[in-house]
C-alpha cells in the first residue's frame, strides 16, 4: 500500500515539461505553433499571428531570466498622441476599458503614441508551453474583443 502511494505522489502533476525562461524557450514554443519570429536582441523577439479569420497581430515578448518575468504585449493595437485633439476623450475611454480587463492590461506609451495590450507574470516556477501559449490566445481573445473600441 506504501508503494501505491509513492507511486501516486511521485506521478507528475501535468503532461507539459516546465522550461527555464529564455527567450530560446519561447522561439522554440512559436516555432512548434509554425509561427515566425525576429529576434530583437537577447531577451526579445516579435512576431505576428492571428486568429484563424481574425485580424493579425503584432506581439512582443520581452524575457527576464534574472528576475523570472516574462512581458508579452500585442502592440498594434492603436496610437494616440498627446497632440491629438480628442486625447483627454480617449485616454479617459482607455482608463475604463482598462479598469473591466482582469487578464492583462491596456498601455500608453507616451514616447511614440503606441497602445498596447500586455501581461506579465512570474516564472520562477520556469514556463510551460501550454502557459504562454494560453497568455499569448489570451491576449489575441481580448485584443479581438476590443477591437472598434479603441
Amino acid at each position: 500500500m506504501i508503494g501505491l502511494a509513492l507511486a501516486i505522489f511521485a506521478w507528475p502533476a501535468k503532461n507539459h515539461a516546465i522550461e527555464k525562461v529564455s527567450v530560446k524557450t519561447i522561439a522554440s514554443y512559436l516555432l512548434e505553433a509554425n509561427i515566425k519570429y525576429q529576434l530583437n536582441g537577447p531577451n526579445s523577439l516579435n512576431f505576428k499571428t492571428s486568429f484563424p479569420e481574425g485580424k493579425d497581430r503584432q506581439f512582443l515578448v520581452k524575457c527576464d531570466p534574472k528576475h523570472h518575468l516574462v512581458y508579452i504585449a500585442v502592440t498594434n493595437l492603436g496610437a494616440l498622441k498627446k497632440s491629438d485633439e480628442n486625447f483627454c476623450k480617449i485616454a479617459e475611454k482607455l482608463l475604463k476599458l482598462n479598469y473591466g480587463i482582469a487578464a492583462a492590461k491596456l498601455e500608453w506609451d507616451e514616447s511614440d503614441g503606441d497602445i498596447r495590450l500586455s501581461k506579465t507574470f512570474e516564472t520562477e516556477e520556469g514556463l510551460s508551453k501550454s502557459r504562454f501559449m494560453g497568455s499569448l490566445g489570451a491576449l489575441l481573445l481580448i485584443a479581438e474583443n476590443l477591437e472598434g473600441n479603441i
